[in-house]
This record gives structure tokens, sequence and C-alpha cells, in this order.
């Protein structure tokens, strides 16, 4: 196969429009243009996270040769983000939600109800044991 070849010879279609769509900005754009794109890591695979970097490229003349694109595998991190994040807010061994959740949803409730002039309710979770309810119950 001769090079370079085409994005359409590399993927579908659909594909190949998405990549033109983001050559255009990178060509139009004065900085790199970044993106993550989730892409099958081979054809009928499970899909990955690449996160792809465009910059165009220019003759001595200024005229626009090209993009230049680099992608990089960030899978594994995206899913360790995702699990920090659950351990975050959820008991581990329940899978129920934590007091920083619980906190943050009130918080959210608070501001929605003082934005929209009404009031709201939160239920607590279910409390683990008896000092624990007592604690919820003096809140």
């Amino acid at each position: 196969m001769p090079w370079p070849i085409s994005v359409i010879e590399v993927r579908s279609v659909d594909t190949a429009d998405l990549y033109g769509e983001t050559d255009q900005q990178a060509l139009q754009a004065e900085a790199p243009v970044i993106y993550e794109q989730d892409v099958p890591l081979y054809p009928g695979g499970p899909v990955g996270v690449f996160e792809v970097v465009k910059r165009a490229v220019f003759d001595h003349a200024g005229g626009a040769m090209g993009v230049l694109g680099v992608a990089r595998d960030i899978t594994e991190r995206k899913r360790a983000e995702a699990q920090i994040e659950r351990l975050a807010f959820y008991d581990p061994l329940t899978q129920l939600c934590n007091r920083r959740l619980f906190q943050d949803r009130l918080e959210q409730a608070q501001a929605a109800s003082a934005r929209n002039g009404q009031w709201a309710a939160v239920e607590p979770p279910i409390a683990c044991d008896d000092e624990e309810a007592e604690q919820w119950q003096g809140e």
C-alpha cells in the first residue's frame, strides 16, 4: 500500500468524517487540537480510550501541508479515575453511598431549592449501627 494512506482506507467512513472534522479544526486553529476518542483496540474487540493531539504542519512559505496527529492509549488511566471516584463516594463492601456522596447530594438539593425557591427533601442513607443512627438523627 503506497504512503500516505487515507483515513478511509484505515477506518470506517464515519470515523473518517470525524478525523476530517478534527483535521480541519487543527488546520484552522493556532494551537493543537486535543480530544478523547473511543476506539476498538482491534476489530471486534474491546474499546479503548485514546487522547488525540493534532497540529497543522506548514511548509516554509506558510502553506498548509497537512496535519500531524499523535494518539496515546489512556484506557487504564480512565479506569483508575473511575475506580478512585467510586471509592471516594461508595462503601467498597456494601456499595452504598457514603457520607461524602450524601453531603454532595444534600448541597446540590439545597442549592437547587434556593435557586427555585422550592422545598426539597433528602433521605439519609441507611445507618449501619446504633451510634451512626444517633448521629444522623441529631443532624
